[in-house]
């Protein structure tokens, strides 16, 4: 039954009758007490039979409310339920995820099966859609979309369809979809991906269609295909964007819903983690799953490339491409290097990989380049993205420079995602739910190939020593040309030498014909000249942390005693919740009232965001775990950077003291957001100076680096070089870290509205780790970037409140990383 305001529920799917009844049980009476006699009862007195007569009554009336009681209660159950699950009040299942000002929340559903189809009316929307499978209007705005986590970044496949039989109405259901294999399995030395052969056949370039490796999974798909199945997933969220009249919705419908037929007698991986490491290789680690024996990883992709053509409104919509899923790899234990099951290790790929380069080289003695080849490093990302690259779309020596090119661009790759599975030696009866996260914002540091077009241009000076990289989101990155000088030899055309795209895998030769006449002479001035460019590179300097093991005997803090949620930062409240026991130096904490809901970020997601944005806990990298008892789930937090020790809280004390002595003296009454956040940059430019020793012999590569460099480089990546000295070494020498770190500080105690964001830019010769500052101004979220803004030779305003979609950001090729921020609160803030 539907009520005004309410979804339609979803249409149930065909079930057979199951035709079975309950069996009655058996009823016996006047049993003889022993065989062939039966007891005799005496006559009943009057006071006896009245007092009988009155529990009778009672009893009568007793049973008639009970029954009264349950026919409401069925008819309430029923009238909120059909066949295919029913409608639960409890509006808890959301969490504090979803901001009701944005997203009109319905009541869930739950328990529907997993082949479900939703039917909801859109109005004039139904008939004006384009007819695919993704289900978009005519200008690409999604009708409706299903999402796997509360930050509505996880899309799974859907198909919207015209209800023919009602008009205005759409139907919803889950998409048919086969997973492909895309790796090459090291223990069985066996390929299961696009074949060689074909890749040849088809011109050395690697096919975006998997028709040719569909996989008879037994989790997704057991027959070869889901046949539109909501599977693998704990809970789930349809969101509708157009109302009954047609029109877009100004807060879209938002149903929770879950599936009762999808069982696992597993838990999910918790605390699934990727990283690109310094060659290019894809890491994914995970807590280890009771009860598995194996593991599979898969890729889900879909996306696409806009380049400056799209329209202000294209830009900005969000993707809605159909997406695949590939297998990765199978590994036994909790964590795995992707590149030891990367195609590329297949035998043959060496001769593969010199036809291609043949290819390549024929195509530059006539003055062209073979852009789509060779694909040589991380295979399986190869293709997410629809359309040309930004390299393809690059003419050499054409009107347009490097930089226009590229910033004309725009990564709009947002459902790009692993799923990592447990699974027990059954793989059918023993398994998990799939967990997923979102890898978008790493894409841009997963090299797939050398960009041919950017190599060939020539208007770059002192490109001899820099060489560009096409990346898995599409886009080019420039990275510095590494000289193996153990290959350089003397030829008749000059010195020979060996080259490596950056430190990948990927190596190249060059001739130098005007550098000298011996390999001595020649790597002598190679060396300083490459060394002056890089010298000239912007200033970067975020360092990647790092894990280890959980010390669950150490449980410091009282976790009987509540926290204080003021006075700490976070988008919700579960993150304040973790930042304050942080602030009171209490690492064990009990989580069950977040944990347990439904719409809870992962436990990384807030431990991330609650170490980021609370400057004064004087860490920037943390890694934890959890564990129930006693009907109870408690989070362990353990710092990978301690850079005071058991000084921490006294050096704490410290800063809290000194910045509210530094906003005292720089903030004046009267001033607005804008002059208070040129005011903190002013102030950190004028009285920090940036760490070139530090940043070029110890930091180089984005390196997590060990434990004692952060007691080494105190201030490095925290906000302490606002205390000016510690112990006689000069904190305000620091790196970008320190400086943003050090600006969310004083910008709280500015009252400024300000966050901490990490990600990668173009420093000029290569992609580094970067940290930078987000401000609100208005209601627009602006960069601040103080590091950049250090030229070493006074203030520099260039990157003070200026739009992400500016020249001078756009020309860095800035993608942010989304560690942060809760992804569910990541758009607040406009990280995309």
């Amino acid at each position: 039954m539907n009520r005004p305001g309410q979804s339609v529920p979803p249409v149930a799917p065909a079930q057979p009758a199951d035709g079975r009844r309950r069996r009655r049980g058996s009823h016996t009476k006047g049993r003889p007490s022993s065989p062939g006699r039966y007891s005799v009862r005496p006559p009943q007195s009057a006071t006896a039979i009245k007092t009988k007569s009155r529990w009778t009554n009672i009893i009568t009336l007793v049973i008639a409310a009970v029954v009264i009681v349950a026919l409401y209660a069925t008819y309430t159950f029923f009238t909120n339920r059909n066949e295919h699950g029913h409608a639960s009040g409890d509006m808890s299942v959301y969490g504090n995820s979803f901001d009701t000002a944005k997203y009109d929340l319905q009541k869930p559903w739950l328990d529907t099966p997993s082949d479900v189809t939703f039917s909801e009316n859109v109005g004039k929307m139904s008939a004006m859609m384009k007819q695919y499978t993704e289900g978009m209007t005519k200008d690409g705005e999604p009708i409706a979309a299903v999402y796997t986590d509360p930050a509505l970044t996880q899309r799974y496949s859907i198909n919207v369809s015209e209800d023919k039989d009602k008009p205005g109405y759409v139907n919803i259901h889950a998409a048919s979809f086969a997973p492909c294999a895309n790796y090459y399995d090291p223990g069985e030395k066996k390929l299961h991906a696009q074949s060689f052969d074909d890749i040849v056949a088809n011109d050395y370039f690697v096919g975006d269609s998997c028709l040719d490796r569909q996989l008879n999974d037994d989790y997704f798909a057991g027959d070869g295909s889901v046949g539109g199945k909501f599977i693998g997933f704990e809970r789930y969220f349809l969101v509708v964007y157009y109302g009954e009249n047609g029109e877009k919705l100004a807060k879209p419908k938002v149903t929770y819903f879950t599936v009762y037929d999808d069982k696992h007698d597993l838990g999910a991986p918790q605390n699934v983690k990727a990283t690109v490491n310094k060659k290019g290789e894809v890491n994914v680690s995970w807590n280890p799953v009771e009860g598995a024996t194996h593991y599979r990883v898969y890729l889900r992709t879909g996306g696409k490339i806009k380049t400056k053509d799209a329209s202000k409104q294209e830009r900005n919509q969000a993707d809605t491409s159909a997406q695949d899923t590939y297998l990765l790899a199978k590994p036994t234990k909790n964590s795995v290097n992707l590149s030891d099951w990367d195609p590329t290790k297949a035998p043959g790929f060496r001769k593969y990989l010199t036809g291609a380069l043949d290819k390549a080289d024929e195509q530059f003695k006539t003055g062209h380049v073979y852009s789509d080849g060779p694909i040589y490093q991380n295979m399986q990302f190869a293709n997410l993205f629809f359309g040309d690259s930004e390299d393809q779309g690059f003419t050499p020596g054409g009107s347009e420079t490097l930089e226009e090119n590229h910033s004309s661009y725009q990564r709009s790759l947002t459902n790009t995602s692993l799923l990592v599975v447990a699974f027990g030696e059954d793989e059918q009866k023993t398994n998990s739910p799939a967990t997923q996260i979102n890898i978008t914002s790493m894409l841009s540091q997963v090299p797939l190939g050398p960009a041919f077009n950017a190599m060939m241009d020539e208007s770059n000076a002192n490109k001899e020593y820099i060489t560009y990289l096409t990346v898995a989101d599409g886009l080019t990155r420039v990275v510095p040309r590494q000289y193996d000088w153990s290959t350089a030899k003397v030829t008749s055309k000059g010195v020979e030498v060996t080259f490596h795209l950056g430190q990948t895998k990927m190596h190249s030769t060059q001739v130098l014909t005007d550098k000298g006449s011996t390999v001595e002479e020649v790597k002598a001035r190679v060396e300083k000249e490459s060394a002056a460019v890089q010298a000239a590179d912007k200033q970067t300097g975020l360092m990647s942390g790092g894990s280890g093991t959980i010390d669950w005997d150490d449980t410091t803090g009282d976790v009987s005693k509540t926290v204080d949620l003021s006075g700490v930062n976070g988008s919700i409240e579960y993150v304040k919740y973790i930042a304050a026991n942080l602030m009171q130096d209490r690492t064990y904490m009990d989580i069950t009232k977040y944990y347990e809901q439904a719409g809870a970020p992962t436990v990384k997601d807030a431990v991330d965001e609650a170490v980021a944005q609370n400057p004064l806990l004087l860490h920037t990298y943390a890694y934890s775990g959890t564990k129930s008892s006693g009907g109870k789930v408690y989070l362990k937090v353990q710092y990978y950077d301690d850079s005071f020790g058991s000084d921490t809280a006294k050096v704490r004390e410290q800063l809290d003291k000194k910045a509210d002595q530094i906003v005292a003296k720089i903030i004046t009454p009267g001033m607005d957001d804008r002059a208070k956040a040129v005011a903190i940059n002013r102030y950190l430019v004028d009285n920090f100076a940036y760490d070139y020793d530090t940043y070029r012999n110890e930091m180089g590569d984005n390196r997590s680096g060990g434990r004692e460099f952060y007691v080494k480089h105190k201030s490095n990546q925290n906000a302490s070089g606002l205390l000016g000295t510690y112990n006689g070494e000069n904190l305000s020498l620091t790196v970008c870290a320190g400086y943003a770190k050090s600006y969310k500080l004083l910008a709280d105690k500015a009252k400024l509205n300000a966050i901490y964001v990490t990600g990668t830019v173009n420093t000029g010769t290569s992609n580094g780790g970067h940290a930078w500052n987000k401000v609100k101004i208005g209601n627009q979220w602006l960069v601040v970037d103080s590091t950049w803004n250090d030229t070493g030779s006074g203030s520099s305003d260039e990157y003070t409140l200026v739009t992400d979609d500016s020249a001078v950001i756009r020309n860095r090729g800035q993608v942010y990383d989304h560690d942060e921020i809760v992804d569910a609160k990541l758009a607040d803030y406009g990280i995309s």
